[in-house]
């Protein structure tokens, strides 16, 4: 009996340790400060790649679902000074902004390791890569 109630009180202890896994940590949601590093455009024959940039376009994820940005987040464009704002879903991983009068289209993004990818909507791909300030 006294080696039941101790296998017991073992088993009990390592089943009710937690694990941080289900903890989501900064390094897994968009909030937070992102800088333009890289921007992507395709000439049309899939030869295109991610090409680095000087700029010092920020991005901002909020957590109150809005994101804003020192440039304009409606085109890829390294160009700041244009301050343009939105809303995200984390849901969808679309950010939507009335900013963007020119296109009707929402705007992908996702995490890529330590980057964030913005995917345009372009006739050939366009994106720009971000690092996490």
């Amino acid at each position: 009996m006294k080696k039941f109630i101790l296998f017991f009180a073992i088993s009990l202890t390592i089943l009710s340790c937690n694990s941080d896994d289900d903890a989501i940590s900064n390094e897994t949601t968009v909030v937070g400060s992102w800088k333009l590093i890289e921007v992507y455009l395709d000439p049309g024959d899939g030869s295109g790649d991610f090409e680095p940039v000087t700029s010092e376009k920020i991005v901002e994820f909020r957590a109150n679902g809005s994101v804003l940005s020192n440039g304009s987040i409606c085109q890829p464009s390294p160009a700041i000074g244009e301050s343009t704002s939105g809303t995200y879903s984390t849901e969808e991983l679309i950010i939507v902004s009335e900013d963007c009068v020119d296109t009707e289209l929402d705007i992908q993004y996702r995490l890529d390791g330590n980057n964030l990818i913005l995917n345009y909507p372009c006739i050939e791909a366009c994106s720009e890569k971000y690092v996490r300030l």
